[in-house]
């Protein structure tokens, strides 16, 4: 895309400090936007077949009408003066905004901008044209100061009088004269009883030479707006005004926070796209900013439109327009669980974030926004009417730069906050997609045809037609034990390679036909163990001839078989380990390695009896995966599960060698593309938006959600999108809270089954940290294993690679889903039976009709 300024005359002014972008710091100016100077009523116009995208240019506000129904939708509300009868003051100017800043000082302490009250308010930005590579204009980029401003004209601090003669010789007699009486005159012989000559000197380095003129203090913005009209009429330019503070040691700073932020808006076939670049911020570092969010009330509706808010809670989740629940928290969660090298003080039951993407539906259509770069940083937030405003919104809020509580004295609880060095060359960008459709099963759908658009060469058809059943087998942990009185680690097997060859022998002689068998902690320690960049069978498993004894029996009855490790978390470290911990570990902002402590699964809070591990580097974590894939292949293994790496997605915030989330979560995506190039076939472990495009098998895909208060009600609208072209599993059944309703779920979602499966009984593990494997035995689960897959084979046979065309609410906890063959599942939640059009769903039961069945 080219840019070209728009043919609008802008002024700019300087604004004094010390100011970053991208990866320099350095003392600069930020040039202050200014469009004060142009006439009102302008409008920015861009269009094309499908959308006609209009922007206030007193406002920079826009509104995009979708020309397949006329929909109108705002960036911000409209006829807020009518309409806006709660906020009042800030709140409401806040309705008014296109971003929100947050922003600290050097004490740590938060502060926000929002863009109307300090930037368009007084005018304080510029435009630029998009055009594409056939010179057509498809957008418009916004430049935005947004602050406190302080203005800096253009006009000498101080200047030695030779210039400042020559100048005032080039003005009007009068205004040379006012020039002159606006400065003192200063020479270092001739000094006044309360003048420091040594720090005269030292400010006006000159003075030791020549004498030199100093603008007097206590101007108003008045008088020096006219100065500088003076001196630009004498030729004084910004390189003349670079010139003479290069030669003075004064501060220029206003000591006050201020950013030069861009929004690029472009309009594109599909939709609207807003990417903001973050290398082109310009920030003082003393005023790091934190948060950043753009489009805060973008189709904003009031408290008499019906609708509802889509926001990605779990499965999905609806809030409906003015709910009420004003009472109950507004909805804020960030994608992809926390970062690990984020120090926390507790790990709580989170509800999960796996895909980027919110949207709204009114009674004549709706929107999707989908993030396509930053992803990593952000945080859905979505509330109703009656708070703080009459409207209910969604939006994406970025984390910016990350800050940590730093230790500056050995000797003393003295703490300063520090932040990342600067913010990454990357971009935050989300698409806007309008569709003619309130339904969300057709939004999910156009969310579908989205993602295979987009990724077209990864995210191909992984799907079978049958039903499969995903196998995990625990190969080992560490238990505690006394030696003499010592406390000592041993290594505890729980299924060694022959018990998983014969496991699996079994279960294919009782009738599974599709299986995969992922095989979890079968080296280096255990579930529980070290590095993997070298990778060592662990002994009470086996030898390397009966794992590839396992391995070979598997393949010959059709069975893949993934290996699982830990490629990033490290638990265990020896001396011969390949793993420095001082080299090899991520580091927090504060500059401490990133020593994770194990957390309590009933209190949550940190079990301080435990050990604690590591979080390996980026680089570490790619190397390890790499080993484990080398010595599976070796061994006649094809496929590999990429364990923590597709669950846990951390930054690194070294220094030196810094990694940021939205890098990390690049170099996993590579890792799978170049895994796939080697004819690898990958298994993620969780359901996480950045596995989804390339794993070709995803298990513990949240199938429903622990839903915030304020959400209404649940849908299954990634399942809606996926099914069909991604093959999922819900969590492990012998292992969920309520397996019945996991089943039930799966049932009604198109998911595979899934088990995690042990020879040994769980009573061994009563004394260990590993008491989540509370219900793993074979023995006990295989008769379940069995029936469940033949149910499963024979009702759903043929859909696993059918689209979800429908899916419905038919009474409180009955639910019917319909596929793209015909197929219908009714599920029945209650305890009691339910008649549907005379058909009776057994209560906590399904029934499948129509399809091949």
């Amino acid at each position: 895309m080219k840019r070209v300024k728009l043919l609008l005359p802008v002024v700019l002014m300087m604004l004094g400090l010390a100011a970053c972008s991208g990866d320099s710091a350095q003392d600069e100016f930020l040039e202050v936007q200014d469009y004060s100077q142009e006439e009102e009523g302008k409008q920015i116009k861009i269009e094309n077949a499908g959308y006609t995208f209009t922007m206030d240019a007193d406002t920079t506000q826009f509104s995009i009408v979708n020309k397949q129904n006329g929909q109108t939708w705002y960036s911000n509300p409209q006829d807020l003066d009518t309409n806006e009868t709660i906020a009042n003051g800030t709140n409401k100017d806040m309705l008014s905004a296109t971003l929100y800043v947050k922003y600290s000082d050097a004490k740590g302490q938060s502060f926000a901008y929002d863009n109307y009250s300090y930037s368009i308010k007084d005018k304080r930005y510029s435009f630029e044209e998009i055009k594409n590579e056939s010179g057509v204009v498809v957008g418009v980029k916004v430049l935005y100061t947004v602050g406190d401003v302080q203005k800096t004209y253009l006009l000498p601090t101080a200047i030695t009088e030779d210039r400042m003669e020559d100048f005032c010789s080039k003005m009007e007699d009068k205004d040379a004269k006012m020039i002159k009486n606006v400065y003192r005159r200063i020479d270092i012989n001739n000094l006044r009883a309360t003048d420091n000559k040594d720090q005269l000197l030292e400010q006006y380095p000159d003075l030791a030479e020549t004498k030199v003129y100093v603008i007097r203090s206590g101007q108003s913005d008045t008088k020096l707006a006219a100065f500088q009209e003076m001196f630009e009429s004498a030729g004084y330019t910004y390189e003349e005004y670079e010139y003479d503070n290069s030669r003075i040691n004064v501060s220029q700073s206003t000591g006050k926070a201020a950013y030069n932020i861009p929004v690029y808006y472009t309009l594109e076939e599909d939709g609207l796209v807003v990417d903001i670049p973050m290398e082109e911020i310009v920030y003082d570092k003393k005023y790091p900013i934190t948060y950043l969010t753009p489009l805060p009330f973008f189709g904003a509706a009031g408290k008499e439109e019906t609708g509802y808010l889509f926001v990605p809670d779990g499965s999905g989740g609806i809030i409906n327009f003015n709910n009420g629940k004003v009472n109950q928290a507004a909805y804020y969660n960030q994608l992809y669980g926390a970062d690990l090298a984020i120090t926390r003080e507790a790990i709580v039951d989170e509800s999960e974030v796996s895909y980027p993407l919110i949207g709204m539906a009114k009674s004549d259509g709706s929107y999707l926004c989908a993030i396509e770069e930053g992803s990593s940083y952000a945080i859905v937030e979505g509330d109703v009417s009656g708070r703080f405003n009459s409207y209910n919104s969604v939006k994406f809020t970025y984390t910016m730069l990350h800050g940590e509580n730093m230790d500056i004295s050995g000797k003393s609880d003295v703490t300063v906050r520090t932040y990342e060095r600067s913010l990454p060359k990357e971009h935050l960008k989300q698409r806007y997609l309008f569709l003619d459709t309130d339904n969300y099963v057709d939004m999910a759908t156009a969310y579908r045809e989205y993602l295979m658009r987009t990724y077209s060469d990864s995210l191909g058809d992984k799907t079978e037609e049958g039903v499969s059943v995903v196998v995990d087998f625990i190969g080992g942990v560490d238990s505690k034990d006394h030696v003499m009185g010592v406390p000592v680690t041993k290594d505890l097997p729980l299924t060694k390679f022959e018990d998983a060859e014969a496991i699996t022998s079994d279960l294919v002689a009782s009738g599974i036909e599709n299986m995969t068998v992922k095989y979890s902690g079968w080296s280096n320690g255990g579930i529980h163990g070290s590095t993997t960049q070298k990778v060592k069978l662990s002994k009470k498993l086996g030898g390397k001839k009966d794992l590839k004894s396992f391995v070979d029996t598997a393949k010959n009855a059709g069975v893949e078989v993934f290996m699982d490790s830990n490629y990033q978390l490290v638990y265990k470290n020896g001396l011969f380990d390949k793993y420095s911990v001082n080299r090899d570990t991520c580091k927090y902002v504060s500059r401490e390695i990133v020593e994770i402590p194990y957390y309590s699964p009933i209190y949550f809070s940190e079990m301080e009896e435990e050990y604690t591990y590591y979080l390996a580097r980026p680089v570490i974590a790619m190397k390890s995966v790499d080993s484990v894939y080398n010595y599976v292949k070796n061994i006649g293994v094809d496929n590999i599960s990429l364990g923590d790496i597709s669950s846990e997605l951390s930054a690194d915030y070294n220094y030196k060698k810094h990694v940021s989330r939205e890098a990390m979560m690049n170099m996993i995506t590579e890792k799978y593309k170049e895994l796939a190039g080697n004819g690898a076939k990958v298994m993620a472990s969780s359901d996480y938006f950045y596995n989804i495009p390339y794993a070709d098998v995803v298990t513990n895909m949240v199938l429903s959600n622990k839903s915030f208060n304020i959400v209404d009600e649940t849908i299954p609208f990634y399942q809606i999108a996926l099914h069909g072209i991604v093959n999922y599993t819900a969590e492990s059944l012998n292992l969920s809270q309520n397996a019945e309703e996991t089943f039930l779920k799966s049932a009604e979602l198109g998911a595979n089954l899934y088990y995690t499966l042990t020879e040994e009984s769980a009573q061994i593990l009563q004394d260990t940290k590993y008491t989540e494997y509370f219900a793993t035995e074979y023995d006990l689960w295989k008769d379940t294993i069995v029936e469940n897959y033949t149910r499963f084979a024979k009702d759903f046979s043929g859909i696993g690679d059918e689209y979800i065309t429908g899916h419905e609410k038919i009474a409180e906890d009955v639910y019917a889903t319909e596929y793209s063959d015909g197929t219908r599942v009714i599920v029945n939640y209650n305890f009691d039976s339910f008649d549907y059009n005379g058909t009776e769903i057994p209560a906590r039961d399904y029934v499948v009709e129509g399809g091949n069945n």
